[in-house]
């Protein structure tokens, strides 16, 4: 009897397994399916918006070598649009030449939930 029972176990562990296994890919599909247009700017959108908010409009079209204090600011501006929930609204805003405490003003009023992220 012990034998059989431990053997149930192990087969209603394995159909519990297979279950979950089902419902993860099932899921994952899903959200496939469901999200395959990506809404937060990628990498290049948001170098781009990196490089307008910290030099400008002007500076950002010209071709002059910039100092390694704008650079730093220019990578700390793109890791944050990559890991804060920026919109690709905010990045428009910016790089057609508003000022970008307009656009995240903008932002903020489109995304209400989200943390006030660092001002220029």
């Amino acid at each position: 009897m012990a034998g059989q029972k431990s053997a149930n176990s192990a087969c209603a562990k394995n159909a519990t397994r297979q279950r979950c296994a089902l419902i993860v890919v099932v899921g994952l599909a899903v959200a496939g399916a469901c999200g395959c247009t990506r809404r937060a700017p990628g990498p290049d959108e948001c170098h781009d918006l990196a490089v307008y908010w910290v030099l400008g409009p002007r500076r950002a079209r010209m071709s002059t070598p910039i100092g390694p204090a704008a650079s730093q600011a220019i990578l700390d501006r793109t890791t944050e649009c990559l890991t804060t929930p920026y919109d690709r609204q905010l990045v428009q805003c910016v790089t057609e030449g508003a000022a970008p405490r307009a656009c995240m003003v903008g932002f903020e009023n489109r995304h209400p939930q989200s943390p006030a992220v660092g001002q220029p």
